[in-house]
């Protein structure tokens, strides 16, 4: 009996221990492609500031689909 229980509580500990190395491996990977990708989808307004007769764009614009017809 002790030895499923002491069976049972390693493989309890193995799940977090096994996730907590995966996130220590590729943290460093992920959070680069976390700011590549935020860094690809800046804005640069290069200053300016809008005013009431230029509407400010919108940050992330409607995505492109090829069936959509846009208005003129």
């Amino acid at each position: 009996m002790l030895n499923f229980a002491v069976t049972v509580t390693a493989l309890c500990l193995a799940i977090p221990l096994t996730t907590l190395a995966r996130m220590l491996a590729t943290g460093p990977r992920t959070r680069a492609r976390i700011r590549r990708a935020f860094h690809d989808h800046a804005t640069n307004a290069q200053g300016a500031t809008s005013s009431a007769k230029t509407p400010v764009a919108p940050r992330n614009p409607a995505r492109y689909y090829a069936n959509e017809v846009h208005s003129s």
